[in-house]
């Protein structure tokens, strides 16, 4: 495991650096560490999730849609895969299908048995594949928003220094600026709402 492997220990620089130079390096490894990428996607996940924003809400419903698509795909072949090449009686065929009812698969178990496979794997596969698709895009899409602009880290402690009206240590740890981001929206919104009281 790196050094810096979580929002708890790694530096808010390092972790901006590492988002947009995608030098993994950064997060000081063992010599020789894999699996670099899967650490900082972690801790990239758990930085969005923190921020507590309605993106991080749709992030997190996304994560679980996907999760639970890639699971049903594999259901469906599975179970297939088992029904056609092994001999089964009629009550544990049903007993599968049903299976793959209980999950939102389309299936009729009035059709003929082959006739039904022929309509699960060109259609109803399909059909899942497809929904996996646009929510593999929608993740994408929701993840490239977050880093595609180039972000100044020293701008942004600038203007977190100003809300705060207090100097803040550049060499903080991510979950410490991640606090003093959703303090100061906090201060916003109430000067906004405490503006919007005088003004009316």
């Amino acid at each position: 495991m790196p050094k810096y492997n979580s929002v708890n220990n790694i530096p808010a620089k390092i972790f901006f650096d590492v988002l947009h130079e995608k030098d993994f390096d950064l997060l000081e490894p063992i010599e020789g560490e894999e699996g670099l990428e899967e650490v900082f996607s972690a801790i990239y996940d758990d930085y969005f999730i923190k921020t507590n924003n309605p993106r991080s809400k749709r992030f997190l419903e996304l994560q679980q849609e996907i999760y639970f698509m890639n699971y049903k795909i594999q259901s469906v072949v599975q179970i297939i895969d088992f029904l056609m090449f092994n001999t089964t009686t009629l009550e544990i065929r049903k007993t599968l299908l049903e299976s793959l009812i209980s999950i939102g698969v389309n299936i009729s178990l009035e059709n003929e048995f082959v006739e039904e496979v022929q309509n699960i794997l060109n259609i109803e596969l399909g059909i899942l594949q497809n929904d996996l698709s646009f929510l593999q895009i929608e993740m994408k899409n929701m993840q490239s928003e977050n880093t595609e602009g180039v972000f100044d880290f020293y701008e942004s402690l600038v203007g977190l220094e100003s809300i705060h009206e207090r100097s803040l240590d550049d060499e903080m740890v991510l979950i410490k600026y991640i606090n003093y981001e959703k303090l100061a929206l906090k201060k916003a919104e109430l000067q906004k709402k405490q503006n919007k009281k005088y003004n009316t």
